[in-house]
């Protein structure tokens, strides 16, 4: 049984393909699943933080707030990773963060919803006629946390996935074992050894095959019994 054509290693790969798929396949949707969620939530996140935003900024428009920040909002780099202006649809700034160490605000378009690129995901709303509330949400944060969760998800499949092909191995060769005796029982089998075997060993699928080599152990022992007595005859005469 350790030829190219062996009924073990043909489980193995079948079954170990199927297990690899199946593997495969459930941690990546799971991990697909995720990713839309982390999104989805990031998202809502954002609309959230630009909405509880906007009345505080419409009073400094209309000049009923005193804007402490002189036109510029200001960077709570520990806490806040969002980057927001006001802008009119002219493309002046009317409010913007601190320009100090930033790089320029990203290009979204002047249209209620969101817009992203590769850096960032921008949630826009037109908080007057004419003049829109933009908030910029960087995507490293998202990315990180996607890959965590994904790392999480495939990591047991890494793990767990060469421990299951092994107990596959170790399955397989003792279920085939039963084949490999039938195989040594008939091989012992000769013109000197012509004794049936025990039908007990072997399981109900094997038992069939056993009891038919034991039938044309019968026969061929009572053909060469009557060989051997025609030829004694033969002497005799």
């Amino acid at each position: 049984m350790t030829n190219s054509n062996s009924m073990t290693r043909k489980l193995i790969s079948w079954l170990g393909g199927a297990t690899l798929l199946v593997w495969i396949a459930a941690p990546t949707i799971a991990a697909f699943i995720f990713c839309n969620n982390v999104n989805e939530s990031s998202d809502d996140l954002l609309q959230a933080s630009a909405e509880y935003r906007e009345p505080e900024l419409i009073k400094v428009l209309n000049g009923k707030h005193v804007d402490q920040y002189n036109n510029h909002l200001p960077t709570y780099k520990k806490y806040w990773t969002y980057r927001e202006q006001v802008i009119n649809k002219y493309g002046v700034v009317l409010i913007s963060e601190p320009e100090e160490g930033q790089q320029p605000f990203p290009d979204a378009p002047l249209s209620n919803g969101f817009w992203g690129n590769a850096d960032y995901r921008v949630y826009t709303e037109e908080i007057q006629d004419g003049v829109y509330h933009q908030l910029a949400e960087p995507l490293d944060g998202r990315r990180t946390t996607i890959a965590k969760g994904a790392l999480f998800v495939f990591l047991p499949t890494l793990v767990l996935l060469p421990f299951s092909l092994a107990v596959w191995w170790i399955v397989i060769r003792r279920s085939l074992r039963p084949i490999e005796v039938l195989r040594q029982q008939i091989g012992s089998r000769d013109g000197g050894n012509l004794s049936p075997m025990d039908l007990g060993d072997f399981p109900a699928e094997l038992a069939p095959i056993a009891a038919s080599v034991n039938r044309l152990l019968d026969r061929l022992r009572a053909a060469l019994e009557a060989e051997r007595e025609f030829a004694a005859n033969s002497a005799h005469e």
